[in-house]
Order: structure tokens, then C-alpha cells, then sequence
């Protein structure tokens, strides 16, 4: 989400690339960048060589390659909603750009049920909640239980609330739906290589909309779902994703695309982020509102 709105790319990693991710949380490990090729040497730095490693290590990954892909497009998230016209035209402008590279490109549709929708959105929130109470605890630790209640944030207060009301046993039940949710997600990359969606439902917000200090937990959590559930969706699954700056907004401001890959198929994203950037290249593009193109 980062890099969509600020026209970077980023590369987030396959949960246990790179041996720190936590196994039930929604925590990833990336590289924002301003080149496919930084980030290409990042993940070749970072990642998990060790002999019972979850994935073999690739080596460096520096070049494009020749081969057609076959790229579900992605236009609803898990709930079932759209983007703003504005994203959904950058995605779909991110398509032709890919047709035109020689891809194939089709509408696709995400493969949960209307049941395991409710159980995503649930799982989401819950693990949310543990990390609120997982920072509670380690600031009460280290402050005490009174400073700890003076130092939080609202949100932070909020989600560590919000953990203490959760049933007994439904950590665990979110646990085992991030399991769950990650085979079903491997099943659509039996029939394409790639996934395209938005990274954001909306643009680049204005500074304060998600303000972790507002009062209101609840419409803060509704407003973050609505907002990052296509970016949110590989955190809980656990494929490997990228944000590519490809677009603009009518204002001006960056719409990041995001592919998705089976689970350890980093190398097939990056050597289409290759092939994206000799194609479009953004280096040195700079949104009109930012200092570096004004001078």
C-alpha cells in the first residue's frame, strides 16, 4: 500500500521467504524500491537459505524473460466490491499495457465461497486484534500497566480491547484460516501464472484519513477494510505480491497495479516487473504535485 501511493515499487515475499515472517500473522517482510533491479537484490540478500528453509533460494533474478503468461484480471475483492472508476481504469490500463507485452490477459474471479468470505473478513480482524494485544504486552512490560494505558493509541487500545473479547478458540480458528485460505488461493494459479488487481480500492488518501489517534474503532476498521482488502488478501494467504507504478491519478498522484504469484514464485514476478519497467519505465517519473518535478 505504501508504495502504490507513493509511485515506488515493492516486493512482498512469500510467507517464510525469508524465515521472519510469523506463521499466524498478517506481518510481511518486503522491499519498497525504486527499481525492480534494488529490489530483485534484496530478495536475494534477505532470503531463507538454510537446508529446511520453506522454499528453495533463488539466485540473483536480473533480466526480463520471453515467455507469455497467462494474467487473471481482478476486479472485486474478496467481499465482492469494486474499486473506484479511477483505480479501476489504471488496472485495467495496466491489462491492455500487458496485452500489448503479449500476455493474456482475462477476467478472473477470486475462488472463496460466501462462506470462507465472512471467515477471510473475520480472520482479518481477529489477527489485527492479537496484534493490538501483542503491542499492549510488550509495552506493558516495559512500562508498566498505567503508562502502558496512557502511551497507547486509540486504535492500539482499541484492537487490544477488541482481543479480549474474542471467543475461546477463535485465535485459533483464524490460525487455521490463514492455512485454509492459502490452498484455496494456490488453486488459481492452476490456471493462470499471474494475478492483477488494484492495490487500493481508492487513491491516495489525504494525510490523516486512517489517523490511528481518531476515537472511532470501529469506523476506522471498516474504513482500512474497504480501503486495503486487495493488499491485505495476499497477507493473509501468503503469496508472493508487488505494487508496480504504472498509473496516475486524474489528480496526478500514483495508482500502484498488483500482480500476485503462486506461493514461492517470486522470480516470476520480478521477471515480469522487469519486463514492466523496460516497458513503462518510472524511475524518473515524478508525480506533478511532488517537489522533485517541481524543481
Amino acid at each position: 500500500i505504501s508504495a502504490s501511493c507513493c509511485g515506488i515499487f515493492s516486493l512482498k515475499v512469500s510467507r517464510g521467504r525469508n524465515g521472519k515472517q510469523e506463521n499466524n500473522s498478517l506481518n510481511v517482510h518486503g522491499h519498497l524500491t525504486s527499481t525492480v533491479r534494488d529490489s530483485a537484490a534484496l530478495y536475494t540478500l534477505t532470503q531463507d537459505r538454510q537446508i529446511k528453509a520453506r522454499f528453495p533460494a533463488d539466485e540473483f533474478i536480473s533480466r526480463p524473460f520471453s515467455r507469455v503468461l497467462k494474467i487473471g484480471l481482478i476486479m472485486r475483492d474478496f467481499r465482492g466490491k469494486k474499486p473506484d472508476i479511477e483505480v479501476e481504469n489504471a488496472i485495467l490500463a495496466t491489462g491492455k499495457l500487458c496485452r500489448e507485452a503479449g500476455h493474456e490477459v482475462e477476467k478472473a474471479v477470486l475462488p472463496f465461497t460466501d462462506e470462507e468470505t465472512i471467515r477471510l473478513k473475520q480472520t482479518i480482524t481477529t489477527l489485527w486484534a492479537a496484534a493490538g494485544a501483542s503491542a499492549y504486552a510488550q509495552l506493558e512490560a516495559a512500562a508498566g500497566t498505567k503508562k502502558a494505558n496512557l502511551l497507547l493509541e486509540p486504535w492500539t487500545q482499541y484492537l487490544f480491547e477488541r482481543f479480549n473479547t474474542l471467543a475461546t478458540g477463535e485465535l485459533k480458528e483464524s490460525h487455521d484460516s490463514m492455512r485454509a485460505s492459502e490452498k484455496t488461493m494456490n488453486t488459481m494459479f492452476d490456471t493462470y501464472d499471474v494475478l492483477l488487481s488494484p492495490v487500493t480500492a481508492s487513491g491516495v488518501p489525504l494525510i490523516g484519513k486512517f489517523n490511528p489517534a481518531r476515537g472511532d474503532g470501529n469506523r476506522l476498521m471498516r474504513e482500512l477494510l474497504r480501503y486495503g482488502t486487495f493488499s491485505m488478501l495476499y497477507n493473509l494467504t501468503g503469496q508472493p505480491a508487488m505494487s508496480v507504478p504504472l498509473n496516475l491519478s486524474d489528480e496526478g498522484l500514483p495508482i500502484g497495479s498488483q500482480f500476485a504469484a503462486r506461493a514461492g514464485n517470486e522470480r516470476l514476478l520480478l521477471q515480469l516487473a522487469y519486463q514492466l519497467e523496460e516497458a513503462q519505465p518510472w524511475k524518473d517519473s515524478w508525480p506533478p504535485l511532488s517537489a522533485a518535478y517541481q524543481g
